[in-house]
């Protein structure tokens, strides 16, 4: 299987998820990485909320603070049975670990 992830963009605030009531999804944070995984027959996308100084409280990333190459951590996990995409996301780039079965593009 030839699955390519990538960041697809990084959002600053909350204005972007929200809730049928006007509510924010992820309240309380700094911003989103949206990412894409590109397989043969289609694109599944999945975010990632970050906050400077987040204990990942609702699965909420710790940020560095740094806007131009942000540094999120600790690791992601995205997989179903065809990939699996286990990785960082350092200085605005995607680190991938050895158990991933995808490639970065």
């Amino acid at each position: 299987m030839n699955a390519i992830l990538r960041v697809k963009t990084i959002e600053w605030g909350n204005e972007k998820y929200i809730k049928g009531d006007g509510t924010p999804v992820f309240p309380d944070i700094d911003g989103i990485v949206e990412y894409t995984i590109a397989l043969p027959d289609r694109e599944i996308y999945f975010i990632q909320p970050f906050k400077r100084g987040a204990s990942l409280t609702g699965r909420i990333w710790d940020w560095d603070g740094n806007k131009n190459e942000p540094t999120l951590r600790p690791s992601i996990v995205a997989e179903q049975p065809n990939f699996r995409a286990h990785f960082y996301l350092t200085r605005g780039k995607i680190e991938l670990l050895s158990d991933s079965t995808v490639s970065v593009g």
